[in-house]
């Protein structure tokens, strides 16, 4: 596909030769700082995996030099990834991967892996897990920084280590103490470490940069607190504020008013009364008026039986048994006047009841 400018819209249909191109990188380039300032782990994964297919098809063919400026582009998106990789992605990334970041001036990997644990403000074992997990893997990591070998003495005896990012931290921690005060290590030991230590003096000058990023990433990780808290200074906890409301003016005392609500919420007998007549009386606002039983008609004609018959059989009366006629149990149904007195009656009658007891209690509170 020729496309005269690749960006995020038109990345994934992008054909792959066009990274040969050294002219491109800076396209590219853009793309991915563009993702990865989104903070957004499954977006970066996503373009992740795009980069990474799209430079398997075209790696054989790219210089190298090209090539490791790509790469870097990829672990970029790889720690910008970090929130949406499984454990064990995680902890091959600081063992394997993570040097690239380092060596260039695009992202800032702490400020990187500190979003991440913002994630995590609410669960310090969550934190402290990942903590123990990424400085286990930076301290095996065998990453290669340098070209010469280290000579790291031990206090007991001096031994000759390859220039691992693993030996690197070994060397550090054996020629740099921590501070008597805070009991860490900051920007004084790190400076005194690069001006003294002859294993630094080896490098040039952009692997020193890279190593004093790795280093001052390391101690971060290693003794900062990593406590995070969102509150502005001075401003309590939201959970702990109170507000105080002005309580009501009591009108009624608190006997009376309970009896009242009780009187309320019972139901009465009126009342289930007229429930029931609405509900006999239904949507169109008329009883219907209950079914009578029906007298036998004399001499009525019985519908001839349907039997089965052989061509040889004569027809066959069928004898039907005679029933008594159905007679309705109980008394009489009402007529809807006299349901309507009753209800009136009992209505008055729990209203006279009501009024009683409103007049005892209010004799009893003027006493």
């Amino acid at each position: 596909m020729n496309i005269n400018h690749i960006t995020e819209e038109n990345f994934e249909r992008m054909d792959p030769a066009l990274l040969l191109d050294p002219k491109r990188y800076p396209e590219v380039e853009a793309v991915v700082l563009s993702v990865d300032a989104a903070d957004t782990g499954d977006y970066a994964k996503e373009y992740g995996g795009m980069l990474a297919s799209k430079l398997g098809e075209a790696g054989a063919r790219m210089p190298e030099e090209l090539k490791v400026k790509y790469f870097a582009l990829l672990k970029i998106l790889r720690l910008s990834a970090l929130e949406s990789t499984p454990d064990v992605e995680k902890e091959k990334f600081f063992n394997e991967l993570v040097l690239a970041v380092f060596q260039t001036d695009l992202v800032d990997p702490k400020s990187k892996l500190d979003t991440f644990f913002r994630g995590f403000y609410h669960d310090p074992q969550a934190i402290e897990h990942y903590r123990g997990l990424f400085l286990k893997a930076l301290e095996r990591n065998q990453e290669v920084l340098g070209s010469q070998n280290l000579q790291v003495d031990t206090g007991a005896d001096t031994k000759t280590l390859r220039p691992t990012l693993a030996n690197w931290l070994t060397d550090y921690n054996y020629s740099s103490h921590l501070s008597s005060g805070t009991h860490r290590r900051g920007g004084f030991e790190q400076t005194n470490y690069f001006l003294h230590s002859p294993n630094v003096k080896n490098l040039n000058k952009a692997d020193k940069d890279a190593l004093l990023k790795f280093l001052q990433f390391y101690d971060w990780l290693r003794f900062d607190p990593l406590k995070y808290d969102f509150s502005l200074p001075g401003q309590e906890p939201w959970e702990d504020e109170t507000v105080e409301f002005a309580k009501p003016e009591k009108v009624l005392p608190e006997d009376l008013a309970d009896l009242i609500e009780k009187l309320r919420a019972a139901p009465t007998e009126s009342t289930k009364d007229i429930q029931g007549l609405n509900y006999m009386v239904g949507k169109s606002g008329v009883m219907p008026a209950p079914a009578q039983p029906q007298a036998p008609v004399a001499n009525a004609a019985k519908p001839a039986p349907i039997l089965p018959s052989r061509a040889d059989d004569k027809p066959v009366a069928q004898i039907l048994p005679k029933l008594p006629p159905v007679v309705p149990k109980g008394p009489a149904p009402r007529s809807l006047m006299d349901i309507k007195a009753d209800i009136e009656n009992k209505k008055r009658k729990a209203q006279e009841e009501i009024d009683r007891k409103l007049d005892e209690l209010k004799r009893k509170v003027g006493k």
